[in-house]
């Protein structure tokens, strides 16, 4: 059996797409992998786009995805068994949510000569700024939270 016949499809640009909303695309993904009851795939659909943060912009079309969107429809084609990567980072997992909280934990470093770094770079051209022309008001504000 050939690798594409067991894998499916991967598309890395969603131009192959056009006007296809992320909705409609994943539905069409369940729909390969032989889930053929429409309520179930309904479900499935909704809380993959919910996990993603995607729910909002799911009649959206794809092809007109940001990066990080894009990263967060490939985790949805991922949780429908589809694999699938284009610059995979951290970023794009969220840090609020529960789920995201657990995905988190699954990243490790490679042994124990690396180390997995979390920074806030909140405001950040504001604190460069506010160090760059040393103003006074703006640092203290900085340190003092």
């Amino acid at each position: 059996m050939s690798l594409r016949k067991i894998l499916g499809y991967l598309p890395q640009s969603f131009g192959v797409y056009p006007k296809m909303s992320a909705e409609d695309l994943l539905d069409y993904f369940a729909t390969l992998k032989g889930i053929s009851n429409k309520s179930e795939r309904n479900a499935i659909v909704k809380k993959v786009l919910e996990i993603t943060n995607l729910y909002d912009v799911r009649r959206k079309d794809v092809a007109g995805y940001s990066g990080g969107m894009k990263q967060r429809f490939g985790i949805a084609q991922l949780l429908l068994n589809r694999l699938s990567s284009n610059n995979p980072n951290l970023q794009n997992i969220p840090i609020r949510t529960e789920r995201g909280k657990e995905v988190r934990k699954s990243f490790i470093p490679r042994d124990e000569n690396y180390v997995l770094l979390a920074a806030d770079y909140s405001q950040i051209e504001l604190r460069i700024i506010a160090a760059l022309s040393e103003e006074e008001n703006m640092m203290e504000a900085f340190k003092n939270g």
